[in-house]
């Protein structure tokens, strides 16, 4: 039994870090102890070039919105 649980908590970290959720993998693995089957450092780089990604198509759409605006005086 402790075979297949220790297998059911890898496999649901490596769907974690598919979804693209590596803070969750990493604090589940954490949790498990299995942080041998994963590479926090890349995870934790994974994420914030995922969050940068996101932060820079936010500001995108706000630019193209703003300069959808027309002002009249």
């Amino acid at each position: 039994i402790t075979n297949y649980i220790h297998f059911e908590c890898t496999a649901l970290v490596d769907k974690l870090i598919k979804e693209g959720k590596q803070l969750e993998a990493i604090s589940f693995a954490s949790s498990f102890g299995i942080m041998d089957k994963i590479d926090p450092g890349y995870l934790l780089r994974a994420y914030l070039e995922d969050s940068e990604r996101a932060a820079q198509l936010l500001v995108e759409k706000a630019r193209s919105k703003a300069s959808g605006l027309v002002c009249t005086i």
